[in-house]
């Protein structure tokens, strides 16, 4: 996808994993009315005054890629709050297209824009992440198992939305406390007790501090992690390999122990 990568907006430098909204630099505040693909309404009371908007992605990954910017005109930085995740959850549910997902670029972590917003796209192959095994560590928290890289999954149960984001924002928190970069993705995954049910499932991936673009084959960002990967050039494509795949998603992920230690600390916070 050499297109892509040449038409991208240049990601905004990041130094840190939380940092203050600058309505000096581009948000979605200054997209034009045209960019606007349509809003999210909702009858709650509380919310009908919030502005959550899905817009066009200037450089799209694959079919449908749009943006999902909740309470637009808030100006949240690229942090994900109760509100977002929720609105994030209510799509997911909504949506009936078993190749829809969701993800989500902390800073740091490849965000380009510090405003919160999240990947929407329409994904047509079946991905390694929706496969993969877990193993529960404890109160409802589960980790990946033989997976190319070490994170976190959570899986929505009895439509207790309020205890999954729950969760959710307890992790997220902690990474952003600890100034750990991380992606999330959200898709329809088989339920983790072995039933045929599809069940709404985020995986949280730690990750390595990125402060600066590298010049490697692919990002290493939320639908890389999922198991797909746009690759940047063609020769790149065409010489790819298994081998060097894993070796760049385990250069920005953490390790085995690093990660042990990441999953004891969460968990005291559950």
């Amino acid at each position: 996808n050499e297109n892509r990568f040449a038409n991208r907006r240049p990601p905004q430098s990041a130094t840190n994993v939380v940092m203050p909204f600058d309505n000096e630099k581009f948000n979605f505040t200054k997209i034009q009315p045209r960019e606007i693909l349509f809003e999210l309404k909702s009858e709650d009371k509380v919310e009908i005054e919030k502005s959550d908007l899905i817009i066009i992605n200037v450089s799209p990954i694959d079919y449908g890629h749009v943006l999902l910017v909740p309470d637009s005109k808030s100006g949240m930085p690229q942090v994900i709050n109760q509100y977002g995740i929720v609105k994030a959850t209510q799509l997911c549910l909504l949506s009936t297209d078993k190749r829809f997902c969701i993800g989500y670029n902390s800073l740091c972590a490849l965000a380009s824009v510090n405003h919160q917003h999240f990947h929407i796209l329409f994904v047509d192959h079946v991905l390694p992440i929706s496969k993969s095994k877990v193993q529960c560590i404890g109160k409802e928290l589960f980790i990946l198992k033989d997976y190319m890289v070490n994170g976190l999954a959570l899986q929505l149960t009895n439509q207790n939305i309020d205890f999954f984001v729950r969760n959710i924002i307890i992790i997220t928190d902690f990474f952003c406390k600890n100034n750990i970069a991380h992606n999330l993705f959200m898709c329809k995954s088989l339920a983790f007790d072995g039933s045929d049910l599809l069940m709404v499932t985020v995986f949280l991936f730690p990750k390595v501090p990125l402060f600066e673009n590298t010049n490697i084959s692919f990002n290493v960002a939320c639908l890389e992690l999922a198991g797909f990967l746009p690759i940047k050039e063609k020769e790149e494509f065409d010489t790819m390999t298994e081998e060097k795949v894993l070796k760049i998603l385990n250069q920005q992920t953490y390790q085995s122990e690093q990660f042990q230690v990441i999953c004891n600390k969460i968990l005291l916070q559950m």
